[in-house]
């Protein structure tokens, strides 16, 4: 099974960040779209402008690629699972800021475009935490759009293997009022340390009633991605299963539970079925193997 990955996406920004945005723009363009991130189309042709993307990610209407007909059914597979994750974490946003929370955090956020589609109160931040390279880079992207946000948006240029926490406060965050914490994507390649490094770093910096939403794998769902896509013919780039930590951790959910927090776990399966989400056939096996992976929505008393 091969994704085309290598003949998309280039080193650089265009391997780290703009995966996941071009995940969310195959998934927006679906009939049966779990999301509508219309912005991640904009980000990709300035990935193309840049060099940072090849150019036959786009069609010849700068519309993000149809992958069927380069025999990149992964792409689609994965694209309906990233999906799934931004519904959730569309889900506990807007539970959080319906209870009154008017601080959003996403780390490692990439070209993440709720500021724009999602939340609508005037007074609620987004502060949208990457590297500095990847919040430049979205800069340029939007720059000169018609669209505005929705709300109060403040990109923090920070890696979270150092010190983000200070140019969060620096940017105006305030640990005195609760928080919304996202994170996507980046959990399976981190060391067991490095997790509960930032668990615990956010939950000190939560003020009760601050809320977190996440995706994750168990180990055994990783060593199953890893056999597919080690398979003959599979492309391997910078998101490779080499890179994923396959050290024993802890599970998400109890981590925080031991923190404090309020945490639960569900499949992405499960979450499935119980809200009538559409997904992927179940002989596919990227697709099964994905759909054993969970999400974890938490919420802290103090």
């Amino acid at each position: 099974m091969t994704d085309g990955r290598e003949q998309l996406l280039k080193p650089g920004i265009g391997a780290k960040s703009l995966d996941g945005t071009f995940a969310r723009a195959l998934e927006s363009q679906r009939a049966d779209a779990l999301i509508d991130d219309f912005l991640a189309a904009v980000f990709l042709r300035r990935g193309v402008t840049e060099g940072v993307l090849e150019p036959s990610v786009l069609d010849e209407d700068g519309r993000p690629l149809d992958p069927g007909s380069r025999n990149t059914s992964a792409w689609f597979v994965r694209a309906r699972h990233v999906g799934l994750r931004s519904w959730f974490g569309d889900r506990v946003i807007e539970e959080a800021v319906t209870s009154g929370v008017r601080q959003v955090v996403i780390l490692a956020a990439g070209q993440d475009a709720r500021a724009y589609r999602l939340i609508e109160e005037p007074d609620c931040v987004v502060f949208e935490v990457d590297q500095p390279e990847v919040t430049a880079f979205n800069s340029r992207a939007l720059a000169g759009l018609d669209a505005r946000p929705r709300c109060e948006r403040r990109p923090v240029s920070a890696d979270l293997a150092s010190d983000w926490r200070g140019p969060l406060v620096a940017r105006g965050w305030q640990a005195s009022r609760p928080t919304v914490w996202v994170i996507e994507g980046v959990l399976i390649y981190l060391p067991p340390d490095v997790r509960e490094a930032l668990f615990r770093d956010i939950t000190a910096l939560s003020a009760a009633g601050s809320y977190l939403s996440l995706d994750d794998a168990p180990l055994e769902e990783l060593r199953g991605v890893q056999r597919v896509l080690d398979a003959p013919g599979a492309a391997r780039d910078e998101h490779s299963p080499a890179m994923f930590d396959m050290r024993p951790r802890a599970a998400s959910a109890q981590l925080l539970q031991s923190l404090g927090w309020q945490a639960q776990a569900i499949t992405a399966d499960a979450l499935r079925t119980r809200h009538g989400l559409p997904g992927e056939s179940s002989g596919n096996p990227l697709a099964s193997i994905l759909g054993r992976c969970h999400v974890v929505s938490a919420r802290y008393a103090g």
